[in-house]
């Protein structure tokens, strides 16, 4: 058995009193054990040994005591060989603990709300800034788009306007020769009358069907072969003026038909062949071609079967018919 331990304090250690127990003069190397006033063991602690020339040992222990309740602390030192042990405790007065300023955990929790306003500030702005990005892309797509299609306006109002001012050419240098041009019939009718047509039953073949109107003919599927033509007039003549009207015809590359305009005077009697010799300016389908009233019967080139035939006649220049 060696001395008995001696205790004590050397000064506040961290958040803590630091407690130092000594002994020496023992043999085999002793243990040292550390116990609170209810004799349960503190374990966290550090030990040094030492061994002189005679082979006895000397311990020196440390502990740092942080709770300032606890109130004593004793120091066992314990021969292992024959179970005894020598103690001494120790009074760890409170004013020997380290004074934790009232500002410290204030400090702390202002910190911690600063370091969370903080972050909730970074957060905040970092998406507002992204939201003033992106509405400020959409608002440079909005105008990218804006001016594209401005763009593409004008130069569709461009496009437009030449090409209205080339139709304007086109029709002024048109309506200067109208007389010797056979196209733009819808600037044809500007320089003649439209003329209402009303069909004469008094003039039509036996063959031919009138509708109540007077207004459409058609063919009897009775119909024989006589030998004759088969035609009809209009109700009214025309004695002055230009006039034009349009007229509708039904398949019109597959039936053989005539329209045009004759004189009053013309026999339509038995058969006859409409041909301005004799009075007739007409054109019409028959034999798988369209053709002018002429003698040597010219195949005329249309580029799509006419539905609808306008016949122009100028009465008052004393020229012949021309059809659109």
């Amino acid at each position: 058995m060696g001395s008995a331990p001696q205790v004590h304090i050397t000064g506040p250690e961290e958040d803590g009193v630091h407690v130092v127990c000594t002994a020496s003069g023992w043999f085999p190397k002793p243990q040292v054990q550390w116990r609170d006033p209810h004799g349960e063991k503190l374990h966290e602690f550090s030990e040094a040994y030492l061994k002189d020339t005679e082979g006895l040992f000397s311990v020196k222990a440390a502990l740092v005591v942080r709770d300032s309740s606890v109130g004593s602390v004793t120091c066992s030192i314990l021969n292992p060989v024959l179970g005894q042990e020598k103690a001494m405790a120790i009074v760890t007065p409170e004013p020997f603990f380290p004074r934790v300023s009232p500002w410290k955990p204030a400090f702390l929790v202002i910190l911690t709300l600063l370091l969370l306003l903080l972050l909730g500030a970074a957060c905040y702005t970092w998406r507002e800034h992204s939201t003033q990005m992106r509405e400020l892309q959409e608002q440079r797509s909005l105008r990218w788009t804006k001016e594209e299609d401005r763009q593409t306006k004008e130069e569709a109002l461009k496009d437009r306007g030449e090409l209205q001012a080339t139709l304007d050419q086109r029709k002024a240098a048109y309506l200067a020769a109208w007389r010797k041009a056979q196209l733009y019939a819808d600037w044809r009718k500007e320089k003649f009358q439209a003329w209402s047509v009303t069909l004469d039953p008094g003039s039509s073949h036996d063959s031919i069907v009138l509708s109540p109107d007077k207004k459409i003919l058609t063919l009897k599927d009775s119909c024989e072969d006589g030998g004759d033509s088969c035609s009809i007039l209009g109700l009214e003549g025309i004695t002055s003026g230009r006039c034009y009207w349009e007229v509708e015809v039904k398949n019109g590359d597959r039936n053989v038909w005539t329209l045009g305009v004759c004189r009053s005077d013309v026999n339509r009697k038995g058969w006859y062949k409409e041909i301005p010799e004799k009075g007739f300016w007409t054109m019409g389908h028959f034999d798988s071609g369209f053709y002018p009233s002429t003698i040597d019967n010219t195949l005329l080139s249309l580029r799509q079967v006419p539905h609808r035939v306008g016949v122009f006649l100028d009465y008052a220049q004393g020229t012949s018919p021309s059809m659109t």
